[in-house]
């Protein structure tokens, strides 16, 4: 029965995506490329489900083959800022199993691109680089996903690996990382339905039920937190399918919802502008009960997802809690009537939590301060254009350059998380603590000027970095602001203008690179395996960190260098190497003619290449030549470089520059399977050594 299931699927595999999945790295015919070629459309196949994208972007997300890390496909989606990583084994006779060895390195591969680590990567993940970066730096939702073509899974041993990185992501990201497997009989019913599972049919029962017969069946009530959560917990986010967003996972907005639930339960009717379902068929009884047939969840998507997560922290308020749902009944022929409401129930413009707060007697007190004190503007509505920097600002600047001068980092953290959430005017709002009764317009513009410094320093400093410092340096950038503006409260205060602009401000920018340095050092030493991206979204790590900085500080502590490796052009400097490639050279441990890849080591140089190098894929390739001096011919004009002076050519084009310096070339080019140059010139070097000192290790 499972190798007949099999039988079907590749079957189906080959009459859907053949021609499409590369395969240019397969040796010889036979059977290993027919199970390389299964391998990759089934990868395919799972990436075209979760995305519900078409063959070709399907098959494009499949990176399988050399330096892959054991990862064969990868699928995102920016509006919902989604990451699946993606695993497959594909076997004939329904016996496909993966070995612990490669879940860890599945695993290693995850973190290598939570550190931004894409060089690691072969050529097919680059069209995905930015994307997946872009996704990487925003609190992304990552999922692993394992496709197995057996009927029982992985082993139960193995899925402590799985669920030991699961656990060790949701430390830094808002929640853990989830694993999804699916077996022979899920990826069938994948297939079958083509792009999806069948339609959805929904048990519902609601409270208050009001109907209507014109223009067609339109019923109204109100369902309980707890069934909604059923609802999500049975389907999903197929619920969502035929919305023009899915659920965005834990946004400012959705936050607010699921601490209304948490807090307030029964005040979430009051709140919240309620569900919008569209059902083709079905019936409800005058009590609110019935079956929806082929529903889809039109508007609404993140208040569903919102319950559910509330419902896992506090189960007991399901029943207290309530939301207002409409339910439109279309028709068998309704497609046209679903778009129409689709688009209609998600295209108002809402009122924004800021622009209640706009109105508040404080923010215009505060606009005409800035007025007749400063002689400056101050915006208070998003209509309204924000002024010069040198002119004034919003009062959304001002809000979070008030949050990172308050004395709790975590305040600091929200405006970085959820800055929305600080215009809360509640009793236990930020709002009222941050724009504090009788604050002066001078202490609020200060509070700008001291931040916009900080940021401004920062961005020139990043420059500078790489690798993880680069990261922590951009996303840290308001709890750096936070320290700095601690140390300079008494002068935010005191100082007269003329002090507060030719003295404290250039003295606030010196000091922003010693805080720097110490966030950096600090992240490095305390949270060693931290993703910079989540960990500034963390307000307990956050406390934590900025107590022990603000201790060394007043202890006056040295302030620590940054490591060189994190510093462009300083490791290439001082671990230089000049024997390297002649060792190569000599020993031939790069045959003539074999491929080389150029791969970037920083973001900023990623970016540009990718870019450039679009224009034309041969910018990207050169070949080997065994030569003491030139090893390298450039593929897009046939010239023969030295490692560095190629490298060097390449970004000074990409980044359109007379030169580029301080690199070490070997890094930079990389031979599928085998690593950098430099990877391989240091292993050929340890062999040698291995060998005159009578060690028996393998190279």
């Amino acid at each position: 029965m499972e190798q007949r299931a099999a039988r079907w699927l590749a079957d189906y595999l080959t009459r859907e995506f053949k021609g499409r999945i590369y395969l240019g790295d397969v040796q010889g015919r036979g059977p290993n490329q027919t199970d390389q070629f299964l391998t990759r459309a089934l990868s395919a196949m799972v990436v075209r489900y979760l995305l519900k994208c078409s063959h070709e972007h399907a098959a494009s997300c499949v990176i399988d083959g050399n330096d892959d890390q054991d990862i064969d496909a990868v699928a995102y989606d920016e509006e919902q800022n989604r990451l699946w990583l993606i695993q497959t084994k594909w076997s004939s006779l329904a016996k496909a199993k993966i070995p612990e060895k490669e879940l860890k390195t599945f695993t290693l591969g995850a973190d290598y691109i939570l550190k931004g680590e894409h060089y690691r990567f072969n050529e097919r993940y680059r069209p995905h680089e930015s994307k997946i970066e872009a996704i990487i730096e925003n609190d992304p939702r990552l999922t692993l996903v394992l496709a197995l073509a057996n009927t029982h899974g992985i082993f139960p041993d193995h899925m402590p690996v799985l669920e030991d990185f699961a656990q060790k992501f949701g430390i830094w990201a808002s929640e853990p990382a989830g694993i999804e497997i699916y077996t022979l009989d899920m990826l069938k019913r994948i297939a079958q339905a083509g792009m999806g599972e069948p339609p959805i049919d929904l048990d519902i029962s609601l409270r208050d039920t009001v109907a209507r017969e014109r223009p067609h069946q339109i019923y109204y009530g109100t369902a309980t937190a707890a069934e909604i959560a059923g609802w999500y917990e049975t389907h999903g986010d197929r619920l969502f399918e035929r919305n023009i967003r899915g659920s965005l996972g834990r946004t400012t907005v959705n936050q607010g919802i699921e601490q209304t639930l948490i807090e307030r339960p029964e005040r979430l009717w009051d709140f919240n502008n309620g569900i919008t379902i569209v059902a083709k068929s079905g019936s409800l009884s005058m009590y609110g009960r019935g079956v929806l047939k082929d529903v889809a969840i039109v508007n609404g998507a993140q208040t569903v997802w919102s319950i559910a997560q509330a419902m896992k922290q506090n189960p007991a308020n399901g029943d207290v809690a309530g939301v207002l749902v409409k339910i439109s009944f279309t028709g068998k022929d309704g497609d046209d009537l679903l778009r129409e409401i689709t688009e209609a129930t998600n295209t108002q413009n809402r009122v924004e939590v800021r622009d209640l707060a706009s109105l508040d007697e404080q923010q215009e007190h505060l606009r005409i301060d800035f007025q007749a004190e400063l002689m400056l503007e101050y915006a208070t509505r998003r209509a309204e254009f924000p002024p010069e920097e040198k002119r004034g600002c919003t009062s959304e600047e001002a809000l979070i350059a008030l949050a990172c001068a308050h004395p709790d980092v975590r305040f600091a953290v929200q405006a970085k998380v959820m800055p929305d959430r600080l215009w809360d005017r509640s009793g236990t709002g930020a709002y009222r603590k941050l724009f504090r009764e009788n604050i002066k317009a001078v202490e609020v513009w200060r509070t700008v000027q001291l931040m916009r410094v900080v940021r401004s320093t920062l961005s020139s400093e990043n420059k500078k970095l790489q690798s993880r410092a680069e990261y922590i340096s951009y996303h840290g950038d308001l709890f750096c602001a936070h320290l700095v503006a601690r140390m300079f409260a008494e002068a935010l205060a005191e100082a007269d203008k003329e002090e507060w602009e030719e003295v404290v401000l250039p003295k606030a920018s010196k000091e922003t690179r010693a805080i720097l340095k110490r966030v950096i050092d600090g992240v490095n030493t305390l949270y060693p395996g931290s993703i910079a991206s989540s960990f500034f979204k963390h307000e307990e790590k956050c406390a934590d960190l900025a107590g022990e900085l603000r201790g060394e500080i007043r202890a006056g502590s040295a302030v620590p260098e940054i490591p060189d490796e994190y510093i462009k052009g300083k490791e290439a400097r001082r671990n230089r190497s000049p024997n390297l490639v002649p060792l190569i050279v000599q020993h031939g441990a790069i045959d003539d003619g074999t491929i080389l890849e150029f791969r970037p080591t920083t973001t900023e140089q990623r970016r540009k290449f990718h870019v450039w190098a679009a224009v034309d894929p041969c910018r990207s390739r050169a070949t080997w030549v065994n030569h003491k001096s030139a090893q390298l011919r450039w593929e897009a004009d046939g010239e023969v470089y030295s490692t560095t002076g190629l490298a060097q050519k390449i970004l000074a084009e990409a980044f359109e520059v007379a030169k580029f310096r301080s690199i070490r070339g070997p890094e930079y080019w990389h031979v599928a399977g085998r690593g950098s140059v430099k990877d391989i010139g240091e292993r050929l070097r340890q062999e040698l050594d291995n060998e005159a000192s009578g060690s028996s290790e393998l190279f």
